[in-house]
């Protein structure tokens, strides 16, 4: 049931892009024989297509496997950058990335002093007082504001 307690479960995130056309047979062989884990280890595997806006996640809960499977409208999921074939996450940073934010959560950045115009200090603001885990690019006045 998906409904778990998933604070103890290890997550681990394929960063090489997998066949959406994979279910559960598929998915479990490449758990196996490329990220060298068991699909039956009640772990979530988590794969993404080549274009970035599938993502299938792989369980096995006790009693059987089962798939999450989500498509962004818009965008692409944040997956990490790395040239491990896989990497481990935390639920908390799973749950960022199936919102379609990055897997890393930054810090703010005070650039408060690098701002000359009012739209950027508007936007930096806005995003500073709410933290909304976005990376903003205006009018070239500033690189990037992060949350």
């Amino acid at each position: 049931m998906i409904a778990a307690n998933l604070q103890d479960v290890q997550v681990w995130i394929a960063t090489t892009p997998v066949d959406m056309r994979k279910s559960f047979d598929g998915l479990a062989e490449v758990v196996r024989s490329f990220l060298g884990h068991d699909p039956l280890s009640g772990s979530l595997f988590v794969f993404r297509n080549k274009g970035g806006h599938l993502v299938k996640v792989l369980w096995w809960d006790r009693d059987g496997l089962a798939i999450y499977y989500k498509r962004l409208e818009r965008g692409e999921f944040q997956f990490p950058r790395t040239g491990k074939p896989v990497v481990e996450v935390s639920c908390d940073q799973l749950l960022r990335l199936l919102s379609g934010m990055s897997v890393a959560q930054r810090k703010c950045v005070n650039i408060l002093e690098n701002l000359s115009c009012v739209s950027c200090l508007m936007l930096y603001n806005g995003l500073h007082d709410g933290c909304h885990g976005r990376t903003a690019k205006r009018c070239g006045c500033v690189e990037a504001i992060y949350c």
